[in-house]
């Protein structure tokens, strides 16, 4: 089995989604932990995405690092996030 490095080269946007022109995306949902980090890469991207004229929203989590969304039950932020996420699904 190849690794995703065998597949993916570092300069494809999907193994570096901050190189694409986005040109073709929609209102698009950003939401990290303050602690994240990815943090800087997150600002940087909401930035281009803003820059492109990409209707944004951006949710920054107080006092979470990465990868908290999957934790519903432990962090009542987790679960936020999820009503946030299926709002927006909702809304397009």
């Amino acid at each position: 089995m190849k690794s995703i490095k065998a597949i993916i080269i570092a300069e494809h946007i999907y193994a570096s989604p901050i190189l694409d022109d986005f040109h073709s995306l929609l209102q698009t949902l950003l939401a990290f932990g303050e602690h994240d980090f990815l943090a800087f890469e997150d600002f940087a991207y909401a930035r281009h995405l803003t820059q492109a004229g990409v209707k944004l929203k951006t949710i920054i989590y107080r006092g979470l690092g990465h990868g908290f969304a999957d934790q519903v039950g432990v962090f009542p932020q987790a679960e936020d996030l999820i009503c946030e996420i299926a709002a927006m699904l909702n809304n397009n």
